[in-house]
């Protein structure tokens, strides 16, 4: 089941979304919190403020019966996202919304899921009025940033580029994309609720 992620659905996000400050704090604040404080209610906190100006901020898959959603997709203004700053080919461009992380279950990556949620945040952001969306994918595993790509939520280069988005500043591990609305190929509804039925079974 797709839900958005709103005030009402901030505690069924995936649990390293729930812990992951990297993108909503600056670097030294967040790597204060993760030592001596609480990164579950630091983001909480995060997430009620952006939500007092966007309506929503991202998705969740949910299984039924369950708590806690198998991934986590969310997006912001980039000026809500100060931890961008640690990323080699930042900023965000001025026109464009960031699409910062993307969490998942290991047992359900690679079926289909991350293009669906992908495809909701720019469907969403279209009807809207954005422009563009940009967010940072990794190539390689070369910078340090990269290796922590399952505890901040770093999406694979090639899974965006196969969702419409184009490298728009280069790196050998961590470039900027850049998908331009409306895109070209988005995954009809129809379509997307078939896969996340086949994959929830």
């Amino acid at each position: 089941m797709l839900q958005p992620l709103h005030r009402a659905t901030v505690g069924m996000m995936h649990p390293l979304a729930a812990r992951c400050v990297f993108w909503e704090l600056g670097q030294d604040v967040a790597q204060k919190v993760c030592e001596r404080g609480d990164p579950r209610f630091e983001k909480e906190a995060w997430l009620m403020a952006v939500l007092l100006e966007q309506q929503q901020c991202g998705f969740h898959i949910l299984r039924d019966g369950q708590e806690h959603a198998i991934a986590t997709i969310i997006f912001c203004q980039p000026r809500f996202s100060p931890g961008v700053a640690q990323l080699p080919t930042a900023p965000v461009s001025a026109d464009a919304w960031l699409l910062s992380s993307l969490h998942i279950d290991p047992a359900f990556e690679g079926i289909g899921l991350e293009h669906v949620l992908i495809d909701a945040v720019l469907a969403h952001l279209w009807q809207h009025k954005a422009l563009a969306v940009e967010a940072f994918g990794y190539s390689s595993t070369e910078d340090p940033l990269a290796l922590r790509k399952e505890e901040i939520g770093l999406m694979p280069a090639q899974l965006l580029q196969a969702a419409g988005f184009e490298v728009v500043a280069p790196h050998p591990s961590l470039p900027r994309l850049r998908i331009e609305l409306p895109p070209e190929h988005m995954l009809s509804a129809q379509a997307a609720e078939e896969l996340l039925a086949s994959a929830l079974a």
